[in-house]
């Protein structure tokens, strides 16, 4: 955009609020084959969307105030490192964060 050649590569994101609810969107979720469902209580869920080599393509989440929040920006981290989590650490882990330290080795 300003003349130089160096690619624009950020994670794509996008929020709004919806009376109580946040809307949340990183990544590209529509180039997921597969969606991993996690609950963050009785009204907030998140979708893990994974590429078929199991590498995170997309993360979306709605829940009540900002329940989401910290879990979506790992999920952001999730999709810039490559990670390809285990589907069912995704769904039970109680700390996302400590699955990436698992999928860096």
């Amino acid at each position: 955009m300003l003349g130089t050649e160096e690619e624009y590569t950020a994670t794509p994101w996008f929020w709004s609020h919806q009376y109580e609810l946040t809307l949340q969107v990183a990544g590209v979720p529509s180039m997921g084959i597969r969606s991993v469902e996690r609950r963050l209580d009785s009204d907030s869920l998140m979708l893990f969307h994974l590429f078929e080599d199991g590498r995170v393509t997309g993360v979306s989440s709605v829940a009540i105030g900002t329940a989401a929040s910290k879990d979506m920006r790992i999920g952001q981290i999730f999709i810039e490192q490559q990670v390809k989590p285990d589907p069912a650490s995704l769904v039970q882990s109680k700390n996302l964060k400590s699955l990436l330290q698992v999928a860096a080795h």
